[in-house]
């Protein structure tokens, strides 16, 4: 098995715990320009995405991330991961699998995180829970 590039040591020590007050540094793990895409948010920029990370950490006691081998070729990687993390409102912790595509060059050019919204997040939910699961039981 082959070592991972430092860039994606460097983005997996980075976002193994993440808090509410916690200090990012993206300068060296992201490009000006990067382009993040998960389920729910599109964001362009370096700043947005600092933004972006810090409203999401404000809601969050905390998310810690147990990553599974990468798989890395000379300018991507495919990282999977699972994501626990504990929600302030309401309070209530959930683990999210999922898994994040970047490419890179000398530092993250682009970053497309996968997960399952619908059985990772919504089916907790105290309303949406419910209704979703009548749902999926009335379909199937």
């Amino acid at each position: 098995m082959s070592a991972l590039p430092p860039l994606i040591e460097k983005f997996q020590t980075q976002f193994k715990r993440m808090e509410p007050n916690m200090v990012l540094n993206l300068d060296d793990l992201y490009d000006p320009n990067v382009r993040f895409e998960d389920p729910m948010h599109k964001v362009e920029g370096r700043a947005a995405l600092l933004e972006y990370f810090k409203k999401l950490n404000s809601q969050l006691e905390y998310a810690d991330f147990e990553f599974g081998v990468a798989v890395c070729s000379e300018n991507a990687a495919a990282i999977p991961w699972v994501m626990t993390m504990a929600l302030k409102k309401p309070k209530q912790v959930i683990s999210i699998p999922g898994i994040s595509h970047l490419t890179f060059a000398e530092r993250i050019l682009t970053q497309r995180d996968y997960f399952d919204v619908g059985a990772s997040l919504y089916e907790k939910l105290p309303i949406m829970g419910p209704l979703l699961r009548w749902i999926k039981k009335k379909v199937t």
